[in-house]
């Protein structure tokens, strides 16, 4: 790039000025002087200010329109979908990020979970398989064989053979009623027999009521999550039409002003689906690629 010495400058600046003065144009002498001199210390770029990216919708899921709402975010309100069953759509103000989130009564409703490495399937074709009102959402991070990646035990029968370190985990006990275990404090053994349907996720979004993640990795995907609140309800959410870090995401969440206990995080990416059927309606969020287990939540029987 050609450099300008101080003689070089003012002698562009003069004839700049009788050019002006000649055309009797009316401009600020003090702006062309400025510039002038900006282009001899060399080249100055206007930075480029990053454009907010829309919400994206796949095909096969349905998008809903998003609603003001009294919440800390934009988005809907809760409204009942069923008897013990709410659903809100939240909007992160910050991120526009739309999380779906579905809440259940404490004490009338039960989970499970659901394997089958040998027949994965989308999450919409999994729901396909319950009979009644339920809720299906992706289970747990599995391998290239579709074996999971931690420990899973469903009919009190091991699947897979791996697991992950409990001071880095937690654990969904599903039986005889959901709890998510923090097993870093509450230490336990990983005994198929003894657990019967279990398995191992992670990280925490909260934990004890508390934010879990403390720095953002920056790396962001589709999530999906199940949570509880102090009061013992059960909520199952996910993140299907945007991309968010998992450090965003808890802020989301904790910004909802629910009282969370727990909310663990479940497999994400292309394995995050989730589809409602309650109250004649179904919700369906599909997954992008076939899972080998899913979580199931459906209504006791009296």
């Amino acid at each position: 790039m050609t450099q300008y010495g101080y003689r070089d400058i003012v002698a562009a600046n003069e004839a700049v000025t009788i050019f002006f003065f000649m055309q009797a144009k009316r401009v600020a002498f003090s702006a062309v002087v400025s510039m002038l001199i900006l282009c001899g210390a060399g080249c100055i770029v206007a930075p480029v200010l990053p454009q907010q990216r829309p919400l994206a919708h796949s095909d096969g899921v349905r998008a809903e329109p998003l609603k003001p709402a009294a919440l800390k975010q934009s988005g809907e309100p809760w409204h009942s979908v069923a008897d013990g069953v709410e659903k809100t759509v939240i909007v992160d103000k910050t991120s526009n990020v739309g999380v779906v989130l579905f809440r259940f009564a404490s004490g009338d409703f039960s989970a499970r979970l659901v394997s089958s490495p040998q027949s994965p399937k989308s999450v919409t074709d999994w729901a396909k398989t319950v009979d009644g009102e339920s809720m299906v959402v992706n289970g747990t991070y599995f391998n290239v064989d579709n074996s999971p990646s931690g420990f899973v035990a469903v009919g009190g029968k091991r699947v897979g053979t791996r697991k992950f370190d409990l001071d880095k985990s937690g654990l969904l006990l599903f039986t005889p009623d959901l709890r998510i275990v923090d097993t870093r404090q509450e230490k336990t053994e990983l005994d198929a027999a003894k657990l019967s349907n279990a398995a191992q996720s992670y990280p925490f979004y909260v934990v004890g009521g508390q934010p879990a993640i403390s720095q953002d990795s920056g790396q962001t995907s589709r999530r999906s999550f199940i949570g509880q609140d102090q009061e013992g309800r059960t909520y199952v959410g996910a993140v299907s039409d945007d991309f968010v870090s998992l450090y965003e995401l808890m802020r989301v969440l904790t910004d909802t002003g629910i009282d969370w206990k727990n909310v663990l995080n479940l497999d994400g990416g292309p394995s995050t689906g989730i589809v409602s059927s309650f109250g004649g309606t179904t919700d369906a969020y599909d997954s992008f690629d076939v899972v080998p287990n899913v979580i199931v939540v459906t209504r006791k029987t009296r």
